[in-house]
């Protein structure tokens, strides 16, 4: 189960339009993924109804309404199971030959299921808590 990767460049902006930052990201192509259909894929969203009774309860209530953005959250989900089995490319500018690869232990941006595998971490925080 061999999946390449391509790097993803993000140009950041200020709010005035000028330049801020540019943000580099190795992305795997989850197309690519034999074990596609064997996965649960699903997580947990606000439909659009659920998003606007949630605001309506917050302004009927008086509460702040705030949302966060986690950094590298998919790359902090559960470990793959014994039978989900990754070999991925390796960037060149990682110094390493273009004949080795890496089997990953956990996901990657790119992967189908990394989703669903970050939210099954948190969701276990959240029980624990």
């Amino acid at each position: 189960n061999y999946i390449t990767g391509r790097w993803v460049l993000t140009v950041k902006r200020n709010k005035d339009g000028s330049f801020s930052k540019c943000k580099a990201r190795w992305v795997l192509r989850g197309f690519q993924d034999q074990q596609i259909w064997n996965l649960l894929t699903d997580s947990p969203t606000s439909t659009r109804p659920g998003f606007r009774l949630q605001c309506q309860a917050a302004a009927n209530n008086q509460w702040d309404v705030t949302h966060i953005d986690l950094k590298t959250a998919f790359l902090q989900g559960e470990y793959f199971d014994d039978k989900r089995d990754i070999v991925c490319q390796i960037p060149r500018e990682a110094g390493y030959p273009p004949y080795m690869a890496a089997r990953l232990k956990r996901a990657a941006y790119g992967l189908n299921d990394a989703p669903r595998l970050w939210w099954n971490k948190l969701d276990q925080a959240f029980e624990r808590y």
